[in-house]
């Protein structure tokens, strides 16, 4: 399949920007951001080798997460970063390849765009915000599996966008189901709440394509094929560890034990007995956070018992009476818990954005020490280093700009707020099935939240602008009609 040198031409006049502007980050910060599960998934991918192992004082959970392809991190995610790093044995090799992925979703929604109509300076006005956004240069360049799967619902919501009319001037089409089916299974394997989109995708385009529903339904099939390829066959083959899988599945509901124990709710005898056998109660009570999941950082092994055949099942079960019986302690922790996801005016540094260090007064984005990663040369802090620094610090750790950067509730209200807009103008509400996959990823996200972490929203940074342009399409000119003489 060739194509057609004007397209390709059109592509690159997005893609190039975009791809050096995302790759100088990299420059300044090479070989790349690591945050704690950046270490995870490079030990995971190296099996250790040439990293430092855990400290002796580490939670109990680094040295099981670490082994080669634990089921803490995405298979689908940790394969694709174990291939690219291959040739290349470098964390800069999944920089590479996350600023290919977050560039080329980029270019398609501005491929989408120009064909629809919209004007240069729009679209240059699109460009310009992407390009000076400091979060999405950071992303590319930080080993997160968060980064991949946005960009892979960004591109889902792009072809989505295709089945849209534009300002009621066309009637929506099905998209490619090739496209639809990679898009689709990219993002249910790319996160735990990925499942999510990828259905409420499909059950959305039954009800807009009724008449399509064969190939959906065959586009679905192809999707859940693909997912048992990955999750099943290839898990075999490739060996992945399962070992802490159940702790870290649970974690939600842990912290609702959590906020029962510190509110001194209600909890039989019987449960107690079998929560007992996960942890010291009081220790349960007293780690709580309701911000952040904190029994990570138990020194205990005890959380491991929950890989214990039925002890997973017995906990759900206790679970679900302990939360049926303090329904109201456990709504109002989702619901606080979740702030990072629906509340404005949050508090300056309420929020993770990416990992830095405080030195001499100022955030220093983190880099690994070579030692860390198997490496030996000693990364260099030259001019660009310092600019990327100052300006990540006048910008996302400012406290002028914190409601941009730090608070994704802002991305998400915005881009509801152009749904609206392209609601109108199109008069149609079939164009909010170009947002169902950012909404469900936010609404998911926000439901089983553990942490203010705001990669976990990202997608929404991206999509706005994409929603911005589909708001500015012009409307269809009507020709008039010809004089009758």
């Amino acid at each position: 399949m060739t194509v057609a040198p004007s397209r390709l031409r059109a592509a690159l006049k997005y893609l190039v920007p975009s791809a050096l502007v995302l790759l100088l980050y990299l420059l300044a910060y090479f070989p790349g951001l690591f945050s704690e599960d950046s270490y995870i998934l490079w030990r995971q991918i190296t099996g250790g080798a040439g990293g430092q192992a855990p400290a002796a004082g580490a939670a109990w959970y680094m040295a099981v997460l670490e082994r080669p392809f634990n089921a803490f991190l995405p298979l689908a995610n940790t394969i694709i970063c174990w291939l690219v790093t291959r040739p290349w044995r470098s964390p800069a090799a999944i920089g590479f390849l996350q600023a290919g992925a977050l560039g080329s979703a980029f270019t398609a929604g501005m491929l989408l765009l120009e064909a629809r109509g919209l004007g240069r300076w729009a679209r240059f006005a699109i460009l310009a915000a992407f390009l000076a956004f400091p979060l999405h240069g950071l992303y590319a360049v930080t080993l997160w599996k968060d980064v991949l799967f946005s960009a892979a619902l960004l591109w889902l919501t792009v072809l989505l966008a295709q089945t849209a009319p534009s300002q009621g001037a066309e009637q929506p089409a099905f998209p490619k189901p090739v496209a639809l089916v990679l898009a689709t299974a990219a993002v249910w394997l790319g996160r735990p709440n990925g499942p999510a989109p990828a259905v409420l995708t499909f059950a959305a385009l039954f009800v807009v394509h009724r008449g399509a529903w064969r190939r959906i339904a065959a586009s679905a099939v192809a999707m859940l094929a693909i997912v048992f390829l990955v999750e099943v066959p290839l898990s075999i083959a490739v060996g992945k560890n399962h070992d802490g899988e159940n702790f870290y599945r649970s974690s939600p509901f842990i912290c609702d034990i959590g906020a029962v124990l510190s509110a001194q709710g209600a909890i039989d005898e019987r449960e107690r007995a079998v929560l007992g056998q996960l942890d010291d109660l009081d220790e349960w009570r007293d780690l709580y956070d309701p911000r952040s999941f904190t029994y990570w950082r138990t020194k205990r092994a005890h959380w491991a018992s929950l890989d214990v055949p039925g002890m997973h099942e017995q906990f759900l079960r206790t679970w679900f009476s302990v939360a049926r019986h303090n329904l109201r302690i456990v709504l109002a922790h989702r619901v606080r818990i979740a702030t990072i996801g629906w509340r404005l005016g949050l508090a300056p540094g309420a929020t993770y954005v990416i990992p830095a260090d405080r030195v001499d007064g100022r955030y220093v984005p983190h880099r690994p020490e070579p030692a860390e990663i198997g490496q030996r040369r000693q990364w260099e802090s030259g001019a660009l280093n310092r600019w990327a620094t100052n300006f990540v610090n006048a910008t996302v750790f400012s406290n002028r700009w914190d409601w941009l950067f730090a608070q994704p509730a802002t991305w998400m209200y915005l881009t509801l707020l152009l749904a609206a807009v392209c609601a109108v103008r199109g008069r149609s509400m079939r164009v909010w099935i170009v947002f169902v996959p950012v909404v469900s990823n936010w609404l998911a996200a926000m439901a089983f939240c553990v942490a203010q972490d705001v990669r976990y929203f990202y997608p929404g940074c991206l999509v706005a602008p994409f929603a911005a342009g589909l708001a500015l399409l012009p409307g269809k000119r009507v020709a008039p009609a010809p004089k009758v003489t």
